[in-house]
């Protein structure tokens, strides 16, 4: 009870992390394949509410999202201070 997890795939999953950022913060994030949020002014609002973090899948492969993506995606996480997988 009162706990929260929002996951997106693809556009969704771009979806979901603005969704939380802006709307949720406390809630969990799960993106898969989707565009990331790499505002880390925005990301510190999931830290600053307590959220337990956010899970990011993408293929090891994808060339939509190559790992300099990922990596910036990544370290944005990093400095907001928000647990991720």
């Amino acid at each position: 009870p009162g706990r929260l997890a929002v996951m997106g795939y693809c556009f969704g999953g771009g979806k979901a992390i603005r969704y939380t950022t802006a709307r949720q913060p406390s809630a969990a994030t799960v993106v898969c394949y989707g565009s990331p949020l790499a505002d880390v002014a925005a990301l510190r609002s999931l830290a600053a509410a307590g959220s337990p973090g956010v899970c990011s899948v993408w293929g090891a492969d994808d060339v939509q999202f190559p790992s300099g993506v990922r990596t910036k995606w990544a370290e944005a996480l990093a400095e907001a201070g928000v647990a991720s997988d």
